[in-house]
């Protein structure tokens, strides 16, 4: 899972996962998160992925997930 922030017209950011997994539901997520994280720390949105997007380099385009 790959954490990153999305806009919020109340807020400015929200936290946003990016999940690449094949055999995990999101209310397992969410579940999973609600038992380790700070409220404030949680996800608001999970999305699933095939593939993150990657560079030559094999670095993850983060700007590529924001849009």
């Amino acid at each position: 899972m790959r954490p990153r922030s999305s806009a919020n017209d109340d807020l400015g950011q929200e936290v946003t996962a990016f999940v690449v997994a094949d055999k995990v539901t999101a209310a397992e997520l969410v579940d999973f998160v609600a038992r380790t994280l700070s409220a404030h720390k949680r996800p608001r949105q999970i999305r699933f992925l095939d593939t993150l997007p990657r560079n030559a380099m094999g670095k993850v385009q983060k700007h590529l997930l924001a849009g």
